[in-house]
Protein backbone atom coordinates (compact mmCIF):
# COMPACT_ATOMS: atom_id res chain seq x y z
CA UNK A 1 0.00 0.00 0.00
CA UNK A 2 2.95 2.03 0.78
CA UNK A 3 4.21 1.39 -2.44
CA UNK A 4 1.09 2.41 -4.28
CA UNK A 5 1.06 5.53 -2.66
CA UNK A 6 4.09 7.00 -3.46
CA UNK A 7 3.73 5.73 -7.02
CA UNK A 8 0.60 8.04 -7.20
CA UNK A 9 2.49 10.81 -5.47
CA UNK A 10 5.16 10.58 -8.15
CA UNK A 11 2.41 10.61 -10.77
CA UNK A 12 0.99 13.61 -9.62
CA UNK A 13 4.69 15.63 -9.14
CA UNK A 14 5.22 14.57 -13.17
CA UNK A 15 1.99 15.66 -14.28
CA UNK A 16 1.09 18.67 -11.74
CA UNK A 17 -0.25 20.78 -14.03
CA UNK A 18 -2.68 18.55 -15.85
CA UNK A 19 -3.99 16.40 -12.70
CA UNK A 20 -7.05 18.07 -10.77
CA UNK A 21 -6.91 16.67 -7.31
CA UNK A 22 -7.76 16.99 -3.33
CA UNK A 23 -4.65 16.11 -2.24
CA UNK A 24 -5.78 16.68 1.63
CA UNK A 25 -9.05 14.25 0.79
CA UNK A 26 -6.43 11.94 -1.02
CA UNK A 27 -4.20 11.77 1.91
CA UNK A 28 -6.98 11.47 4.75
CA UNK A 29 -8.21 8.50 2.07
CA UNK A 30 -5.12 6.63 2.41
CA UNK A 31 -4.24 6.87 6.18
CA UNK A 32 -7.96 5.49 7.23
CA UNK A 33 -7.60 2.71 4.65
CA UNK A 34 -3.17 2.00 5.70
CA UNK A 35 -4.92 2.12 9.95
CA UNK A 36 -7.63 -0.63 8.46
CA UNK A 37 -4.84 -2.85 6.59
CA UNK A 38 -2.69 -2.37 10.22
CA UNK A 39 -5.38 -3.92 12.16
CA UNK A 40 -6.60 -6.72 9.14
CA UNK A 41 -2.53 -7.55 9.33
CA UNK A 42 -2.49 -9.83 12.69
CA UNK A 43 -5.61 -12.16 11.64
CA UNK A 44 -4.12 -12.48 7.89
CA UNK A 45 -0.48 -13.23 9.43
CA UNK A 46 -2.26 -15.90 11.44
CA UNK A 47 -4.29 -17.75 8.26
CA UNK A 48 -0.82 -17.87 6.26
CA UNK A 49 1.06 -19.33 9.65
CA UNK A 50 -1.44 -21.98 9.90
CA UNK A 51 -0.33 -25.54 10.23
CA UNK A 52 -3.58 -27.31 9.57
CA UNK A 53 -7.29 -27.25 9.09
CA UNK A 54 -7.98 -26.84 12.68
CA UNK A 55 -5.76 -24.01 13.16
CA UNK A 56 -6.73 -22.50 9.85
CA UNK A 57 -10.05 -22.44 11.18
CA UNK A 58 -10.14 -21.10 14.54
CA UNK A 59 -7.79 -18.47 12.78
CA UNK A 60 -10.93 -17.44 10.00
CA UNK A 61 -13.28 -17.62 13.36
CA UNK A 62 -11.42 -15.00 15.43
CA UNK A 63 -10.86 -13.14 12.10
CA UNK A 64 -14.61 -13.12 11.45
CA UNK A 65 -15.83 -12.14 14.97
CA UNK A 66 -13.23 -9.10 15.08
CA UNK A 67 -14.86 -8.13 11.59
CA UNK A 68 -18.27 -8.05 12.82
CA UNK A 69 -17.16 -6.39 15.58
CA UNK A 70 -15.17 -3.52 13.51
CA UNK A 71 -15.94 -3.86 9.80
CA UNK A 72 -19.17 -5.70 8.82
CA UNK A 73 -18.82 -4.50 4.92
CA UNK A 74 -16.29 -7.50 4.55
CA UNK A 75 -17.86 -10.04 6.44
CA UNK A 76 -19.16 -11.50 3.24
CA UNK A 77 -16.39 -11.23 1.33
CA UNK A 78 -14.59 -12.91 4.76
CA UNK A 79 -17.16 -16.10 4.51
CA UNK A 80 -16.38 -16.78 1.40
CA UNK A 81 -12.52 -16.75 1.51
CA UNK A 82 -12.82 -19.27 4.30
CA UNK A 83 -15.08 -21.39 2.27
CA UNK A 84 -12.73 -21.58 -0.47
CA UNK A 85 -9.59 -22.12 1.74
CA UNK A 86 -11.59 -24.77 3.90
CA UNK A 87 -12.13 -26.76 0.74
CA UNK A 88 -16.24 -26.10 0.91
CA UNK A 89 -16.84 -28.92 3.25
CA UNK A 90 -16.27 -27.25 6.84
CA UNK A 91 -19.79 -27.66 8.50
CA UNK A 92 -19.08 -25.08 11.29
CA UNK A 93 -17.97 -22.42 8.62
CA UNK A 94 -21.21 -23.20 6.48
CA UNK A 95 -23.46 -23.22 9.49
CA UNK A 96 -22.38 -19.77 10.71
CA UNK A 97 -22.21 -18.22 7.27
CA UNK A 98 -25.81 -18.76 6.91
CA UNK A 99 -26.71 -17.89 10.63
CA UNK A 100 -25.19 -14.17 10.42
CA UNK A 101 -27.29 -13.66 6.95
CA UNK A 102 -30.18 -14.76 8.60
CA UNK A 103 -29.66 -12.24 11.40
CA UNK A 104 -28.66 -9.76 8.89
CA UNK A 105 -30.41 -9.92 6.06
CA UNK A 106 -33.19 -12.50 5.81
CA UNK A 107 -33.89 -11.92 2.41
CA UNK A 108 -34.38 -14.52 -0.20
CA UNK A 109 -31.88 -13.24 -3.04
CA UNK A 110 -28.86 -13.09 -0.72
CA UNK A 111 -29.79 -16.43 1.60
CA UNK A 112 -31.41 -18.68 -0.85
CA UNK A 113 -28.04 -18.93 -3.17
CA UNK A 114 -26.36 -19.97 0.18
CA UNK A 115 -28.66 -22.76 1.31
CA UNK A 116 -28.43 -24.26 -2.14
CA UNK A 117 -24.53 -24.47 -1.78
CA UNK A 118 -24.84 -25.16 1.79
CA UNK A 119 -26.64 -28.56 0.65
CA UNK A 120 -24.50 -29.31 -2.08
CA UNK A 121 -21.47 -28.83 -0.38
CA UNK A 122 -22.65 -30.78 3.14
CA UNK A 123 -25.80 -32.54 2.23
CA UNK A 124 -24.79 -34.57 5.14
CA UNK A 125 -25.79 -31.56 7.37
CA UNK A 126 -29.74 -32.01 8.63
CA UNK A 127 -29.56 -28.43 10.09
CA UNK A 128 -28.62 -26.78 6.66
CA UNK A 129 -31.98 -28.65 5.73
CA UNK A 130 -33.68 -27.73 8.31
CA UNK A 131 -32.77 -23.71 8.08
CA UNK A 132 -33.77 -23.90 4.56
CA UNK A 133 -37.11 -25.46 4.62
CA UNK A 134 -38.12 -22.53 7.79
CA UNK A 135 -36.61 -19.66 5.70
CA UNK A 136 -39.35 -21.06 2.88
CA UNK A 137 -41.80 -20.72 4.99
CA UNK A 138 -41.22 -17.66 5.93
CA UNK A 139 -40.92 -16.51 2.45
CA UNK A 140 -44.70 -17.65 1.74
CA UNK A 141 -43.82 -20.41 -0.47
CA UNK A 142 -46.22 -23.00 -1.46
CA UNK A 143 -46.55 -26.05 0.33
CA UNK A 144 -45.69 -28.54 -2.37
CA UNK A 145 -42.16 -26.47 -2.79
CA UNK A 146 -41.82 -27.14 1.05
CA UNK A 147 -42.63 -30.77 0.56
CA UNK A 148 -40.20 -31.04 -2.44
CA UNK A 149 -37.07 -29.50 -0.56
CA UNK A 150 -38.22 -31.97 2.09
CA UNK A 151 -38.01 -34.64 0.08
CA UNK A 152 -34.65 -33.91 -1.11
CA UNK A 153 -33.43 -33.49 2.69
CA UNK A 154 -34.70 -36.56 3.17
CA UNK A 155 -32.65 -38.24 0.74
CA UNK A 156 -29.12 -36.34 0.99
CA UNK A 157 -28.00 -39.32 3.22
CA UNK A 158 -27.91 -38.23 7.44
CA UNK A 159 -25.77 -40.32 9.86
CA UNK A 160 -27.61 -40.40 12.38
CA UNK A 161 -31.59 -40.92 13.82
CA UNK A 162 -31.45 -37.19 15.47
CA UNK A 163 -31.00 -35.79 12.40
CA UNK A 164 -33.81 -37.60 10.42
CA UNK A 165 -36.45 -36.76 13.48
CA UNK A 166 -35.32 -33.65 13.96
CA UNK A 167 -35.74 -32.82 10.14
CA UNK A 168 -39.25 -34.72 10.32
CA UNK A 169 -40.02 -32.39 13.49
CA UNK A 170 -39.27 -29.57 11.15
CA UNK A 171 -41.42 -30.54 8.04
CA UNK A 172 -44.48 -31.33 10.66
CA UNK A 173 -44.84 -28.22 12.55
CA UNK A 174 -44.80 -26.75 9.18
CA UNK A 175 -47.83 -28.80 8.30
CA UNK A 176 -49.12 -28.05 11.69
CA UNK A 177 -48.84 -24.28 11.18
CA UNK A 178 -50.70 -24.20 7.65
CA UNK A 179 -53.85 -25.75 9.00
CA UNK A 180 -55.32 -22.44 10.08
CA UNK A 181 -54.66 -21.05 6.35
CA UNK A 182 -57.60 -24.02 5.21
CA UNK A 183 -61.39 -22.78 5.33
CA UNK A 184 -63.53 -25.37 7.37
CA UNK A 185 -64.67 -27.48 4.54
CA UNK A 186 -60.68 -28.17 3.53
CA UNK A 187 -59.68 -28.90 6.78
CA UNK A 188 -60.53 -32.21 7.62
CA UNK A 189 -58.69 -33.23 4.38
CA UNK A 190 -55.48 -31.35 5.31
CA UNK A 191 -56.04 -33.30 9.02
CA UNK A 192 -55.90 -36.76 7.34
CA UNK A 193 -52.66 -35.55 5.21
CA UNK A 194 -50.85 -34.97 8.56
CA UNK A 195 -51.90 -37.65 10.14
CA UNK A 196 -50.22 -39.50 7.10
CA UNK A 197 -47.12 -37.46 7.55
CA UNK A 198 -46.92 -38.30 11.23
CA UNK A 199 -47.77 -41.99 10.30
CA UNK A 200 -45.07 -41.73 7.71
CA UNK A 201 -42.48 -40.23 9.71
CA UNK A 202 -42.73 -43.19 12.47
CA UNK A 203 -42.61 -45.82 9.87
CA UNK A 204 -39.22 -44.30 8.73
CA UNK A 205 -37.46 -43.78 11.57
CA UNK A 206 -38.26 -47.56 12.49
CA UNK A 207 -37.56 -48.82 9.75
CA UNK A 208 -34.17 -46.89 9.48
CA UNK A 209 -33.17 -47.40 13.14
CA UNK A 210 -35.96 -49.85 15.15
CA UNK A 211 -36.49 -48.36 18.19
CA UNK A 212 -33.44 -45.94 18.44
CA UNK A 213 -35.22 -43.59 15.67
CA UNK A 214 -37.39 -42.23 18.47
CA UNK A 215 -36.16 -43.94 21.85
CA UNK A 216 -38.03 -41.63 24.08
CA UNK A 217 -41.46 -41.11 21.22
CA UNK A 218 -41.23 -37.66 20.49
CA UNK A 219 -43.17 -37.56 17.53
CA UNK A 220 -45.33 -39.55 18.70
CA UNK A 221 -45.98 -37.28 21.49
CA UNK A 222 -46.31 -34.27 19.36
CA UNK A 223 -48.77 -36.47 17.14
CA UNK A 224 -50.69 -36.87 20.11
CA UNK A 225 -50.68 -33.35 21.26
CA UNK A 226 -51.73 -32.33 17.79
CA UNK A 227 -54.51 -34.90 17.98
CA UNK A 228 -56.00 -33.36 21.18
CA UNK A 229 -55.21 -29.81 20.04
CA UNK A 230 -55.74 -29.08 17.09
CA UNK A 231 -58.02 -32.05 15.48
CA UNK A 232 -59.90 -32.07 18.73
CA UNK A 233 -59.65 -36.28 18.64
CA UNK A 234 -59.33 -37.08 21.90
CA UNK A 235 -59.83 -41.31 20.95
CA UNK A 236 -56.57 -40.91 18.92
CA UNK A 237 -54.71 -39.16 21.71
CA UNK A 238 -55.26 -41.86 23.66
CA UNK A 239 -54.06 -44.61 21.07
CA UNK A 240 -50.95 -42.47 20.92
CA UNK A 241 -50.45 -42.46 24.42
CA UNK A 242 -51.19 -46.28 25.18
CA UNK A 243 -48.61 -46.95 22.34
CA UNK A 244 -46.19 -44.64 23.47
CA UNK A 245 -46.80 -46.02 27.39
CA UNK A 246 -46.31 -49.89 25.74
CA UNK A 247 -42.68 -48.72 24.68
CA UNK A 248 -41.24 -49.03 28.32
CA UNK A 249 -42.15 -45.53 29.71
CA UNK A 250 -45.21 -46.54 31.30
CA UNK A 251 -42.65 -46.23 34.49
CA UNK A 252 -41.80 -43.07 33.91
CA UNK A 253 -43.65 -40.10 35.54
CA UNK A 254 -43.04 -37.49 32.80
CA UNK A 255 -44.89 -39.20 30.35
CA UNK A 256 -47.79 -39.49 32.60
CA UNK A 257 -47.98 -36.18 33.61
CA UNK A 258 -48.07 -34.85 29.83
CA UNK A 259 -50.34 -37.45 29.19
CA UNK A 260 -53.03 -35.93 32.17
CA UNK A 261 -52.50 -32.73 30.63
CA UNK A 262 -53.98 -33.43 27.43
CA UNK A 263 -56.91 -35.40 29.23
CA UNK A 264 -57.75 -32.14 31.16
Amino acid sequence: MDKTYEEYQSWCAKYDTEVDTDEKSISKCFKQSFAKLESFLPYEEKLISAQNQNELLDSYKGYLLYMKQNNSDLVRILYERAITDLNCLETSIWLDYIAYLENESRLERELDPIYQRASRNIPWCSIVWQKWMRSYEKWDKHISEIQTLFENALSAGFSTAEDYRNLWIMYLECLRRRLDQYPDEERDKYLDVIRKTFNRACEHLAKCFGLDGDPNCVILQYWARFEAIQADNMEQTRRLWADILSQEHSATASYWLEYIILEK
